[in-house]
């Protein structure tokens, strides 16, 4: 986005002021440019985004230059400003094996022929982390 379209995104008053130039009093796109400073393609779009959004003008008077702006700039102007709680990531839980528990595996695990892997899935244990 250029300078000058930033300049009209920004300004509601100007959005206004643009839109009444256009068609209340029917300029053309150079004049409206050389009256308010903004370039003639950020005036044509914005007149493309107003007949994109409101069907006829003059507007109801229930639009106001900030309501207007909000229509036709949606992602630049919020709705409503929202209050977002910080959420806690919860950490995976690891398990807690009382030294017991530990003891009786290692004790498996050292007897002849004892597979550490199979011990540690037939005690619910993830087995890839114990080889």
């Amino acid at each position: 986005m250029n300078a000058r379209k930033a300049v009209l995104a920004d300004n509601p008053e100007l959005i206004l002021r643009v839109l009444q130039l256009r068609f209340d009093e029917s300029l053309s796109y150079p004049r409206i440019s050389a009256q308010t400073g903004v370039s003639k393609t950020a005036i044509f779009s914005l007149v493309r985004r107003f007949h994109q959004v409101f069907t006829d003008w003059p507007l109801s008077g229930e639009y106001s230059c900030g309501q207007l702006a909000r229509a036709l700039f949606p992602g630049r102007y919020p709705s409503a400003p929202t209050v977002t709680q910080p959420v806690k990531a919860e950490k995976p839980r690891r398990n807690r094996f009382s030294p017991e528990f530990k003891w009786r595996l290692v004790q498996q695990t050292l007897l002849p022929g004892a597979c550490v892997a199979q011990i540690a899935r037939e005690n619910g244990i993830n087995d890839k982390p114990a080889l």
